[in-house]
């Protein structure tokens, strides 16, 4: 999915630039608990991922982020 298309899923919630290796978040967890979004080199910079890094969406447990993985219509 490209990085516009996450970005308008996420429009309500606030990302943190971890930087270009993503970072421990406390408290650690055995189970998925954070959303981290990596925008990669080849991805086209993109309103709020606009570097290359990991994003920690802020406020969004693992458990509430089902509708990141709606599929979504081709793109051209």
């Amino acid at each position: 999915m490209p990085l516009a298309a996450i970005g308008e899923r996420l429009e309500k919630y606030q990302l943190h630039f971890m930087g270009a290796e993503p970072q421990p978040i406390a408290p650690v967890s055995a189970y998925f608990e954070y959303i981290v979004i990596e925008a990669s080199k080849v991805d086209a910079p993109c309103g709020r991922f606009d570097k290359p890094g990991f994003y920690h969406v802020l406020d969004l447990r693992a458990r509430d982020a089902a509708f990141l993985f709606v599929p979504t219509p081709p793109f051209r």
